[in-house]
């Protein structure tokens, strides 16, 4: 077994080898559809937020009936279940995989550090506008460079530090997840996606039994991995009846109340429930529309997401409100997308380019053009 940065020997490299299904490399599996859902769940992550600050009827909506940020978010882990795995296999090692993950991840992510650090310094940030569960501000206050530094690690969710901004907490469970998947790949133990997936479901609702609210980790671990036994059904690795059933019945784990509350709070429920099912749901069509062409305008949404996604909450602390609802969230769609495809050809482009030329003497073929990492 290798180390994730020494590079192993070609013909040692850990390979998945399968039979009878679709090649890696065809068209089916460029799944262009996700690109386009990963922009529209970044899109559904960027509304929400803005409707927290100046929408009181959208606010409403995400705590009665629809939590629009949740279902962007299941909708991401969805996506990378499926397409991580593919990833690693394509790389053919974890050298390759774990550079180029380190390159198109981390320079954007530093650089929304950075924006994140001087909003702080300049007080443009409140405990009320971080979306955080504990407060950031006060923690700069007394621990500053501990708290950045934390941060550029991506893991500063399992360290007990906060996250500068909220959505930050999305990558470190999709960090872990890259984790578990190159712990399967080497081990040879790809394919037991449907063993994983029901355990993590499970699991999770045990254990809110036990503690209320401490099965979301596990919860998402499931959702990635019922991404993973998707694809492996849209792939020809397992029975495509199979897959499906698994799926619904994940999606019915997932929509379980949390902590298994009795359903007289359902008031309270009902928001992460229809959420979760819009997201199961969206990744369904998704797949189904796989092989379909899709709309400039949702393909570069795709490529963007990932800048859109890290650079969105910035843009919300730097421009202040208008006073009107629909000229403020203009005002703030517009800036983000327009900051996005900046960072997206002068930072994540160029870096995933380096990825790739340290990588170059065992080509691959050509980066995923993929927005949120995948």
């Amino acid at each position: 077994m290798h180390g994730l940065f020494v590079r192993p020997a070609p013909d040692r490299c850990p390979r998945i080898t399968v039979t009878n299904a679709t090649p890696i490399t065809s068209r089916a599996q460029r799944l262009a559809s996700l690109d386009g859902l990963r922009g529209l769940a970044a899109l559904a992550v960027v509304v929400y937020h803005a409707g927290l600050f100046v929408s009181p009827a959208l606010r409403l909506i995400a705590l009665k009936y629809l939590h629009l940020g949740h279902a962007g978010v299941i909708a991401f882990f969805l996506c990378s279940g499926f397409m991580i795995p593919l990833s690693l296999e394509r790389q053919g090692s974890l050298w390759r995989f774990w550079v180029r993950r380190i390159c198109r991840l981390y320079p954007l992510y530093w650089v929304s550090i950075a924006g994140a650090f001087v909003c702080y310094g300049a007080g443009l940030v409140t405990p009320e506008t971080s979306y955080l569960l504990f407060n950031p501000v006060a923690f700069l206050a007394t621990q500053p460079m501990h708290t950045v530094l934390a941060n550029m690690t991506m893991v500063q969710g399992f360290l007990g530090v906060p996250h500068l901004i909220g959505v930050y907490w999305t990558l470190t469970i999709e960090l872990l997840f890259y984790v578990l998947v190159s712990i399967l790949f080497v081990c040879h133990v790809s394919q037991r996606s449907v063993a994983l997936t029901v355990g993590f479901l499970v699991a999770a609702l045990l254990i809110d039994v036990v503690v209320p609210g401490s099965g979301d980790l596990l919860r998402y671990m499931g959702v990635m991995f019922c991404g993973t036994l998707v694809m492996q059904g849209v792939t020809g690795r397992m029975p495509r009846r199979t897959a499906l059933g698994v799926a619904v019945l994940a999606l019915v784990l997932v929509a379980l109340p949390p902590n298994l509350r009795p359903w007289t709070a359902f008031q309270t429920l009902l928001p992460y429930l229809t959420a979760r099912i819009v997201a199961f749901a969206a990744f369904g069509l998704a797949l189904r529309w796989r092989d379909r062409h899709i709309p400039t305008w949702l393909a570069w949404l795709g490529r963007i997401s990932y800048s859109l996604f890290l650079i969105h909450t910035l843009v919300i602390w730097i421009i202040p409100p208008q006073g009107n609802v629909v000229l403020t969230t203009t005002i703030w769609l517009a800036a983000t997308i327009a900051l996005s495809l900046a960072t997206y050809r002068w930072i994540e482009q160029p870096a995933m380019r380096y990825g790739q030329w340290l990588t170059r003497r065992s080509p691959v073929g050509p980066i995923p053009r993929t927005g949120i990492p995948a």
